[in-house]
């Protein structure tokens, strides 16, 4: 009998994957950030993010353990627009913004259960490309970081070092960015 086991066949996929990614992971470990096309960005745990629409770069913690994006909201007030739902806050540095709303995430927290928030699509430049990433709006002035960027923004197409910072460079076109 000529049959491999599940187990057997989990492994051998397991390694495959291995394979695959070594060199990515090895030149990010030693600090570089080689890239093929096709292969995926490697991010440091933080990265700058750049929000080229109001000429804004914040630093944003990389997790992949969120399953959504979160941004820095105050002042959040709704209001309505063409007959469509929209959001006016202001982000880190005092920047006002005003978005439609995508649609209202109910998220769980440790302290109060679960709080709606609103759910805003926002053009960014990470790692050298420009996206648009669902991001929910909530006060995030007791983090150390005013952004989150969560797995649903980086599915596919990035990976994170855990053992590095600000890997990649927030610059998607000529318009260039104030930190804050």
């Amino acid at each position: 009998m000529n049959s491999v086991s599940f187990e057997e066949k989990n492994r051998m996929k397991l390694m495959s994957h291995l394979k695959k990614y070594s060199a990515v992971l090895f030149l990010a470990v030693c600090g570089l950030n080689v890239q093929a096309d096709n292969s995926p960005v490697v991010m440091g745990w933080v990265e700058k993010v750049a929000i080229p629409e109001y000429n804004l770069t914040l630093k944003a913690k990389v997790d992949s353990g969120a399953d959504n994006s979160s941004l820095h909201a105050v002042a959040i007030h709704r209001f309505t627009k063409n007959d469509q739902a929209w959001v006016q806050f202001r982000t880190q540095g005092g920047v006002a913004i005003q978005r439609p709303v995508t649609r209202i995430a109910y998220i769980k927290t440790k302290v109060n259960g679960t709080q709606a928030r609103e759910v805003v699509e926002m053009p960014i430049c990470l790692a050298g490309r420009l996206t648009t990433v669902p991001v929910n709006l909530v006060d995030r002035g007791h983090f150390s970081y005013p952004m989150l960027i969560g797995r649903s923004a980086m599915e596919g197409t990035f990976l994170i070092n855990p053992h590095q910072q600000f890997l990649t460079k927030p610059e998607c076109g000529s318009k260039n960015s104030k930190a804050s």
